[in-house]
């Protein structure tokens, strides 16, 4: 290992390694990087395909396999996959997609913002302001059926209200200016003339591989505004 201010713990960590400011620890940790600076890797052959990336971090076994030249992307418990495995700026969470959550009762969405900013959205009046009506902007909502429910997950038995996804797919193919998939993205109307609205999606077992890129759920439950 050459290169400067790097730390190697781990059999083969950063043995190929020609650069600086690198952190590998676990067995084989950055093992192919040659030149790529900044990379932090932690678990046996985490970070292992990184050869010329800058600042990724890979934490797990085997974890941002799948990274060769990107930078600034992080893996978390989960191999880097899919069409984004090597593209730079990408984030990967293992144990999530598919995944219910442990109370739908309390289940919001999860946004996030321009700064990487992970929260919720608050719904009360105070956090919101030029609240207008939407007039027929609204008209669309009747049509997309919204129903009560339980999730089949929810030992609790929590009452919920909100869209199927497969009833909303029904509307979206009789909306030409709607998106093609947008029984599982955010909903808009005509953006250009009329005041757009949201409901956000959360999973269950009917989503399906094809719209996972949307988040993929197939119920609507609590709007948070």
């Amino acid at each position: 290992m050459d290169g400067t201010q790097n730390d190697a713990f781990g059999d083969l960590a950063l043995t190929a390694n020609l650069a600086s400011n690198n952190t590998a620890m676990g067995d084989d940790a950055l093992f192919n990087n040659t030149i790529g600076d900044g990379n932090t890797a932690v678990g046996r052959e985490a970070g292992d395909t990184i050869i010329d990336g800058n600042d990724n971090v890979c934490i797990g076994h085997f974890a941002g396999a799948g990274i060769v030249d990107a930078s600034n992307s992080i893996a978390i418990g989960v191999q880097a996959t899919g069409p984004f495995a090597n593209s730079d700026n990408t984030c990967w969470i293992g144990s999530i997609d598919g995944r219910p959550t442990s109370d739908a009762g309390s289940t919001v969405a999860v946004m996030i913002d321009s700064n990487n900013v992970l929260g919720t959205t608050p719904s009360s009046r105070r956090y919101k302001r030029d609240i207008n009506p939407m007039d027929k902007a609204s008209e669309v909502i009747p049509a997309l059926k919204p129903v009560t429910f339980k999730y089949n997950h929810d030992v609790k038995g929590t009452p919920c209200f909100g869209l199927i996804a497969e009833d909303v797919a029904v509307v979206a193919r009789r909306e030409p200016k709607r998106r093609k998939r947008a029984a599982l993205c955010p909903l808009r109307r005509n953006r250009s003339t009329r005041p757009s609205f949201r409901w956000t999606l959360h999973s269950s077992a009917l989503a399906t591989k094809k719209n996972a890129r949307c988040g993929s759920p197939p119920a609507f439950t609590r709007c948070p505004w």
